[in-house]
């Protein structure tokens, strides 16, 4: 069990939203009830009762990682692109250099996205029931996926997402991306008034498949006034701290990553504590990985994966509708595999599977593929830097030492993917130890050729040569009497 967790409370309570004034309330989808009322949005989105808000002042969902680092991937977020004169051919000729995950003409929600009923954000429209939002950051780690989706928090509507989706996390304007301009609003009437205007649009109008791009005059694709305007209202917000902040400090940022937080990664940690697996406390790499297979494939979609009641199609080529309760086995996943194994097995499961129970959509296969071999590969390599310690217990006498072992770098765990606290320890690990407290270690993979304590038994080329090497200079060892 992973004792430190990154993603903690940045300590504003979403009951704050429902003070502000004005509260815009949450969109009906229904058609009817979107004309019945001109605060009418979006059908999808998170909702905080007032009263249930009050309640969570005082343990406010999660917390900001301890360092200042900016949590998306390494991609530059200072530079905003073309708002919504941007020509969609323009964007389109740049597909060649798409990444291997992308499928040629992009993706579209549409056609595989599926969310589950009870995990599906309900919108209501009574005041009672706002659009709310909260700021948050996470840690990079716990965000790796990002990468793989908008990849910058200022990203407008572009070819890889079939020009549906904005920022960060790809919020689509047919599911939840009306709510959340709103929920921002709600946050600051002030800084992201750029998004008032989306507020009155009728839901079934903003989530329309052709409501962002049409065909033009000259018979070819460009962006519709409510495509160009939401551009322009999107980067207006990721700037809209002032110069001097980068987009990925920003407020919108943090509002970004709190709305997909609470919408795609806690359903999916809820869902799994319902099948006996808590991920509450693993690497953050765990998390990230079911926090983007959530966010790609819906609430109900990935639970094709990890096991459950979904949609699609199984090895018969027979399809299954969500209501018919069709239970898929999923991966196999048990609450106590190590983080390593957990990685290993959901990645190996979506490569082996994802074109059987996505059989309908054969243009994405490959790209699916490739995307969760890397996933595969990258949170591996998270898990070796930052450590599997899925078997420290909770509450035991050891983990504040081990918690703050592992903040200083002086232990990490095993490769095999657990730490074993229970176990002896033999002079090499000491010494391995002592040596990366005084930060003597060498480099990671890098390993002393000679052994230099006459010691017959430290051997040349291996994981401790170097650290026994340094114990002896210094004295701390001095072997036995059989050399």
């Amino acid at each position: 069990m992973k004792i430190r967790n990154k993603a903690i409370a940045t300590g504003v309570s979403v009951a704050l939203t429902l003070t502000m004034t004005p509260v815009v309330a949450l969109a009906d989808e229904a058609a009817s009830r979107d004309a019945a009322s001109s605060q009418a949005v979006a059908s999808d989105g998170a909702l905080q009762d007032s009263a249930l808000a009050a309640e969570t002042v005082e343990e406010s969902a999660v917390v900001v990682e301890e360092d200042a680092e900016a949590a998306a991937p390494e991609a530059a977020q200072d530079a905003a692109p073309a708002a919504g004169d941007a020509s969609i051919a323009q964007d389109a000729a740049a597909s060649d250099a798409l990444p291997d995950w992308i499928p040629e003409g992009g993706y579209d929600k549409a056609e595989f996205y599926s969310e589950a009923e009870e995990d599906g954000i309900e919108m209501l429209s009574d005041s009672a029931r706002a659009a709310s939002v909260y700021p948050v950051k996470i840690s990079k780690d716990m965000l790796y996926f990002g990468a793989y989706e908008g990849g910058t928090y200022d990203r407008t509507f572009s070819y890889g997402d079939g020009y549906h989706a904005l920022g960060f996390y790809q919020f689509d304007h047919r599911y939840g991306l009306q709510n959340f301009l709103i929920a921002c609003y709600n946050y600051d009437p002030a800084k992201f008034s750029m998004f008032k205007q989306f507020i009155s649009i009728p839901a079934a109008q903003f989530q329309a498949a052709d409501a962002i791009r049409q065909i033009n005059e000259e018979g070819v694709y460009d962006f519709t006034p409510l495509g160009k305007a939401l551009n322009e209202a999107w980067v207006a917000a990721a700037h809209a701290d002032g110069e001097g902040v980068v987009v990925a400090d920003s407020t919108f940022a943090r509002l970004q990553d709190g709305w997909a937080y609470e919408n795609y990664y806690m359903p999916a940690e809820r869902y799994l504590a319902s099948r006996g697996i808590d991920i509450s406390d693993r690497n953050d790499a765990v998390k990230g990985l079911c926090w983007g297979m959530s966010n790609l494939f819906g609430t109900s979609g990935w639970r094709k994966f990890v096991g459950g009641v979904s949609d699609g199609y199984d090895w018969n080529g027979v399809y299954h509708y969500l209501s018919e309760g069709y239970n898929w086995p999923g991966a196999g996943l048990t609450d106590d595999m190590t983080d390593t194994q957990f990685v290993s097995v959901l990645c190996d499961y979506v490569v082996e599977n994802v074109a059987v129970f996505y059989k309908g959509q054969p243009q994405y296969h490959q790209g699916w593929q490739n995307r969760y071999k890397r996933e595969k590969a990258q949170c591996l390599s998270i898990i070796q830097r930052t450590g599997d310690t899925h078997d420290i217990i909770a509450g035991s006498w050891y983990v504040p030492y081990v918690e703050e072992a592992m903040r200083l770098g002086i232990v990490r765990g095993f490769p095999e993917g657990d730490f074993r606290p229970e176990a002896q320890v033999t002079r090499a690990q000491v010494a391995e130890m002592l040596c990366r407290a005084e930060g003597e270690a060498l480099p990671e993979g890098v390993f002393d050729a000679t052994n230099d304590t006459g010691w017959s038994d430290n051997a040349p080329n291996s994981w401790y040569t170097h650290a026994m090497n340094w114990a002896y200079k210094n004295g701390i060892f001095e072997g036995d009497a059989a050399g």
